[in-house]
Protein backbone atom coordinates (compact mmCIF):
# COMPACT_ATOMS: atom_id res chain seq x y z
CA UNK A 1 0.00 0.00 0.00
CA UNK A 2 2.53 2.09 1.02
CA UNK A 3 4.01 1.55 -2.73
CA UNK A 4 0.56 2.50 -4.38
CA UNK A 5 0.64 6.14 -2.28
CA UNK A 6 3.86 7.14 -3.58
CA UNK A 7 2.68 8.20 -7.27
CA UNK A 8 -0.53 10.03 -6.27
CA UNK A 9 1.93 11.82 -3.87
CA UNK A 10 4.57 12.45 -7.00
CA UNK A 11 1.97 14.27 -8.84
CA UNK A 12 0.51 16.43 -6.46
CA UNK A 13 3.78 17.85 -5.64
CA UNK A 14 4.31 18.14 -9.06
CA UNK A 15 1.43 20.17 -9.81
CA UNK A 16 1.91 21.98 -6.40
CA UNK A 17 5.36 23.02 -7.65
CA UNK A 18 4.30 23.89 -11.24
CA UNK A 19 0.52 25.09 -11.56
CA UNK A 20 0.84 28.73 -11.19
CA UNK A 21 0.23 31.33 -13.19
CA UNK A 22 2.71 31.55 -16.66
CA UNK A 23 3.43 35.12 -18.08
CA UNK A 24 2.36 35.31 -22.29
CA UNK A 25 5.30 34.96 -23.98
CA UNK A 26 6.24 38.61 -25.69
CA UNK A 27 2.83 39.85 -24.18
CA UNK A 28 4.21 43.79 -24.85
CA UNK A 29 6.90 42.47 -27.93
CA UNK A 30 6.78 45.22 -30.64
CA UNK A 31 6.31 48.97 -31.75
CA UNK A 32 3.88 50.84 -30.22
CA UNK A 33 2.74 54.41 -31.61
CA UNK A 34 0.71 57.23 -30.01
CA UNK A 35 -2.68 56.94 -30.35
CA UNK A 36 -4.07 60.04 -27.93
CA UNK A 37 -2.45 62.45 -25.00
CA UNK A 38 -3.93 64.64 -23.07
CA UNK A 39 -0.92 66.32 -21.51
CA UNK A 40 2.72 66.17 -21.28
CA UNK A 41 5.80 64.73 -23.92
CA UNK A 42 4.32 60.87 -24.27
CA UNK A 43 6.16 59.10 -26.93
CA UNK A 44 5.47 59.01 -30.31
CA UNK A 45 6.85 55.45 -30.86
CA UNK A 46 8.25 52.90 -28.42
CA UNK A 47 9.94 49.57 -29.63
CA UNK A 48 9.01 47.73 -26.23
CA UNK A 49 11.11 43.67 -25.65
CA UNK A 50 9.41 41.76 -22.74
CA UNK A 51 11.24 38.42 -21.26
CA UNK A 52 9.10 36.98 -18.69
CA UNK A 53 7.61 39.91 -16.43
CA UNK A 54 10.43 42.56 -17.10
CA UNK A 55 10.12 45.07 -20.18
CA UNK A 56 12.41 47.08 -21.97
CA UNK A 57 12.99 48.99 -24.59
CA UNK A 58 13.83 52.54 -26.86
CA UNK A 59 11.26 55.57 -28.27
CA UNK A 60 11.24 58.44 -29.09
CA UNK A 61 9.18 62.16 -27.89
CA UNK A 62 8.80 65.11 -30.10
CA UNK A 63 11.65 67.67 -29.60
CA UNK A 64 11.91 71.20 -30.82
CA UNK A 65 14.48 70.85 -33.33
CA UNK A 66 15.01 67.06 -33.32
CA UNK A 67 13.60 63.96 -31.69
CA UNK A 68 14.18 63.02 -28.12
CA UNK A 69 15.69 59.32 -27.63
CA UNK A 70 13.79 57.40 -24.60
CA UNK A 71 14.84 54.76 -22.47
CA UNK A 72 12.45 52.40 -21.08
CA UNK A 73 12.14 49.83 -19.01
CA UNK A 74 8.99 48.75 -16.79
CA UNK A 75 7.00 45.87 -15.28
CA UNK A 76 4.35 43.32 -16.10
CA UNK A 77 1.14 42.05 -14.47
CA UNK A 78 -0.55 39.41 -15.94
CA UNK A 79 -4.23 39.44 -15.92
CA UNK A 80 -6.70 37.86 -13.22
CA UNK A 81 -9.70 37.50 -12.00
CA UNK A 82 -9.51 40.74 -10.22
CA UNK A 83 -8.50 42.84 -13.68
CA UNK A 84 -6.64 43.14 -17.03
CA UNK A 85 -3.32 42.82 -17.54
CA UNK A 86 -1.28 45.97 -16.07
CA UNK A 87 2.01 47.31 -17.04
CA UNK A 88 4.40 49.92 -15.10
CA UNK A 89 6.80 51.67 -17.06
CA UNK A 90 9.68 54.52 -16.44
CA UNK A 91 10.57 56.52 -19.67
CA UNK A 92 14.01 58.56 -19.48
CA UNK A 93 14.55 60.90 -21.73
CA UNK A 94 17.96 60.78 -23.09
CA UNK A 95 19.21 64.77 -23.91
CA UNK A 96 15.66 65.66 -22.52
CA UNK A 97 17.04 68.14 -20.08
CA UNK A 98 16.33 65.36 -17.20
CA UNK A 99 12.67 64.79 -18.12
CA UNK A 100 11.58 61.43 -16.70
CA UNK A 101 7.91 59.67 -16.76
CA UNK A 102 6.17 57.23 -14.82
CA UNK A 103 3.54 55.49 -16.96
CA UNK A 104 0.79 53.40 -15.15
CA UNK A 105 -1.63 51.53 -17.47
CA UNK A 106 -3.58 48.34 -18.78
CA UNK A 107 -3.23 45.85 -22.01
CA UNK A 108 -7.07 46.78 -22.41
CA UNK A 109 -7.04 44.59 -25.50
CA UNK A 110 -3.94 43.16 -27.04
CA UNK A 111 -3.03 45.72 -29.32
CA UNK A 112 -3.98 49.07 -26.75
CA UNK A 113 -1.95 50.48 -24.04
CA UNK A 114 -4.08 52.97 -22.08
CA UNK A 115 -3.02 54.66 -18.62
CA UNK A 116 -1.33 57.49 -17.23
CA UNK A 117 1.63 58.87 -17.53
CA UNK A 118 3.24 61.31 -14.52
CA UNK A 119 5.99 63.22 -16.04
CA UNK A 120 9.11 65.15 -13.80
CA UNK A 121 11.57 68.15 -15.23
CA UNK A 122 8.80 69.52 -17.54
CA UNK A 123 8.10 72.52 -14.92
CA UNK A 124 10.25 73.40 -11.93
CA UNK A 125 9.35 71.55 -8.63
CA UNK A 126 6.29 70.13 -10.09
CA UNK A 127 5.17 67.05 -12.39
CA UNK A 128 2.39 67.05 -15.10
CA UNK A 129 0.04 64.36 -15.47
CA UNK A 130 -1.66 63.07 -18.42
CA UNK A 131 -4.02 59.95 -20.10
CA UNK A 132 -2.30 58.15 -22.92
CA UNK A 133 -3.24 55.31 -25.11
CA UNK A 134 -0.82 53.55 -27.51
CA UNK A 135 -1.65 51.15 -30.51
CA UNK A 136 -0.07 48.31 -31.79
CA UNK A 137 -0.44 47.58 -35.17
CA UNK A 138 -1.75 43.79 -35.05
CA UNK A 139 0.61 42.89 -38.46
CA UNK A 140 3.32 43.66 -40.50
CA UNK A 141 0.54 44.68 -43.24
CA UNK A 142 -0.17 47.43 -40.68
CA UNK A 143 3.67 48.59 -39.57
CA UNK A 144 3.68 52.10 -41.36
CA UNK A 145 6.29 53.90 -42.48
CA UNK A 146 9.16 55.22 -45.16
CA UNK A 147 11.43 52.78 -47.10
CA UNK A 148 14.30 53.40 -49.95
CA UNK A 149 17.27 54.55 -50.91
CA UNK A 150 18.94 58.24 -50.49
CA UNK A 151 21.29 59.23 -53.25
CA UNK A 152 22.99 62.19 -53.61
CA UNK A 153 24.66 63.89 -57.23
CA UNK A 154 26.12 64.94 -59.33
CA UNK A 155 29.38 63.78 -57.82
CA UNK A 156 31.49 65.02 -60.38
CA UNK A 157 31.20 68.63 -61.99
CA UNK A 158 31.14 66.69 -65.76
CA UNK A 159 28.31 64.21 -66.10
CA UNK A 160 29.30 61.16 -68.91
CA UNK A 161 26.60 58.77 -70.64
CA UNK A 162 26.85 55.63 -69.40
CA UNK A 163 28.84 56.63 -65.81
CA UNK A 164 27.04 57.02 -62.42
CA UNK A 165 26.42 60.38 -62.14
CA UNK A 166 25.20 59.93 -58.18
CA UNK A 167 26.21 58.12 -55.63
CA UNK A 168 24.64 56.17 -52.62
CA UNK A 169 24.02 59.17 -49.73
CA UNK A 170 24.77 57.63 -46.11
CA UNK A 171 23.66 60.27 -43.55
CA UNK A 172 21.62 60.83 -40.27
CA UNK A 173 17.88 62.64 -41.25
CA UNK A 174 15.55 64.29 -39.15
CA UNK A 175 11.64 63.66 -40.75
CA UNK A 176 9.08 66.87 -39.89
CA UNK A 177 5.22 67.09 -39.63
CA UNK A 178 3.57 70.09 -39.47
CA UNK A 179 3.11 73.88 -40.82
CA UNK A 180 5.65 74.80 -38.91
CA UNK A 181 8.24 71.54 -38.82
CA UNK A 182 8.60 69.63 -35.66
CA UNK A 183 11.02 66.70 -35.76
CA UNK A 184 9.29 63.49 -34.69
CA UNK A 185 12.01 60.90 -35.87
CA UNK A 186 15.60 60.74 -36.87
CA UNK A 187 17.44 57.80 -38.72
CA UNK A 188 20.23 56.67 -40.61
CA UNK A 189 20.84 55.24 -44.45
CA UNK A 190 23.31 52.67 -44.84
CA UNK A 191 26.56 52.69 -46.78
CA UNK A 192 24.01 51.69 -50.17
CA UNK A 193 22.29 54.69 -49.55
CA UNK A 194 18.74 52.01 -48.16
CA UNK A 195 17.09 53.77 -44.80
CA UNK A 196 13.64 52.62 -43.27
CA UNK A 197 11.48 54.46 -40.48
CA UNK A 198 8.53 53.41 -39.06
CA UNK A 199 6.34 56.49 -39.12
CA UNK A 200 2.41 56.84 -38.56
CA UNK A 201 0.11 57.45 -41.22
CA UNK A 202 0.75 61.24 -42.98
CA UNK A 203 2.52 64.13 -44.69
CA UNK A 204 5.67 64.79 -43.49
CA UNK A 205 9.16 66.30 -44.83
CA UNK A 206 12.77 64.65 -44.65
CA UNK A 207 15.59 66.67 -43.66
CA UNK A 208 19.45 65.84 -44.29
CA UNK A 209 21.36 66.35 -40.50
CA UNK A 210 23.40 69.62 -40.96
CA UNK A 211 27.39 68.35 -42.42
CA UNK A 212 25.76 66.56 -44.73
CA UNK A 213 27.60 66.31 -48.17
CA UNK A 214 24.91 68.08 -49.87
CA UNK A 215 23.86 71.63 -50.26
CA UNK A 216 22.22 73.07 -47.52
CA UNK A 217 18.52 73.80 -46.87
CA UNK A 218 17.08 70.79 -48.96
CA UNK A 219 13.69 69.20 -47.88
CA UNK A 220 12.24 66.25 -49.41
CA UNK A 221 7.85 65.85 -49.22
CA UNK A 222 6.81 62.83 -48.46
CA UNK A 223 3.50 60.90 -47.85
CA UNK A 224 3.22 58.12 -45.59
CA UNK A 225 0.75 55.14 -46.87
CA UNK A 226 -2.12 54.37 -44.66
CA UNK A 227 -1.10 50.44 -45.26
CA UNK A 228 2.14 48.84 -45.17
CA UNK A 229 5.50 50.66 -45.64
CA UNK A 230 5.80 53.49 -48.57
CA UNK A 231 8.42 53.35 -50.63
CA UNK A 232 10.32 56.58 -50.65
CA UNK A 233 13.37 57.56 -52.98
CA UNK A 234 14.97 60.75 -51.74
CA UNK A 235 17.57 62.27 -54.17
CA UNK A 236 19.41 65.33 -52.71
CA UNK A 237 21.37 67.79 -54.57
CA UNK A 238 25.29 67.62 -53.74
CA UNK A 239 25.77 71.65 -55.41
CA UNK A 240 28.77 70.52 -57.27
CA UNK A 241 28.66 72.21 -60.90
Amino acid sequence: MRGLLRLPLAAATLLACCSGPTEPLGALNGVWVLDTSTAGVPPRQMTLAQAGTQITGTGTAMGVDAPIPISVSGVYIAANPAGPASVTLAFTFENGGGITAEFTGTLSAPNQLSGQAVYTGIIANGTITGQVTFTRPSGDSLVTGLEGTATRGPITPVCIVGVPCDAPFAAGFTVREGPIPVAVAHFTSDSAGHYRVLLVPGSYTVVPDSGAPVFPGQARAVTVGAVGMTQADLAFDTGIR
